[in-house]
């Protein structure tokens, strides 16, 4: 069963200063590295695996998911490369907002 991965908003988060300051007392555990991941799930590292947002969001929910299920308690979208500079060695630079939503 899929999880529903929903980033909270500052707005969300400051409502309840109280869990907020409780999450940030202590070290975190975070993602790894997701294009690392993704290609050695035999995604080819000639591409764009931000594009992977708009052509297979399910797996990028997978990796998100299987990093959640070993421990990982923030987890960071798949934006690292999705900036217009960059998108448009793969041609792809007017789907940024699209990449980033």
């Amino acid at each position: 069963m899929a999880r529903s991965i929903r980033p909270q908003t500052i707005s969300e988060t400051m409502k309840n200063k109280a869990k907020f300051k409780e999450f940030f007392s202590s070290v975190k555990i975070g993602d790894g590295a997701l294009a690392t991941y993704l290609h050695s799930q035999g995604e080819s590292l000639r591409q764009s695996f931000e594009a992977l947002n708009l052509t297979a969001p399910e797996k990028i929910q997978g990796v998100h998911e299987a990093y959640l299920d070993v421990g990982a308690e923030l987890i960071e979208t798949n934006s690292f490369c999705a900036n217009r500079h960059k998108l448009k060695e793969f041609g792809l630079e007017n789907q940024t907002r699209e990449i980033l939503k």
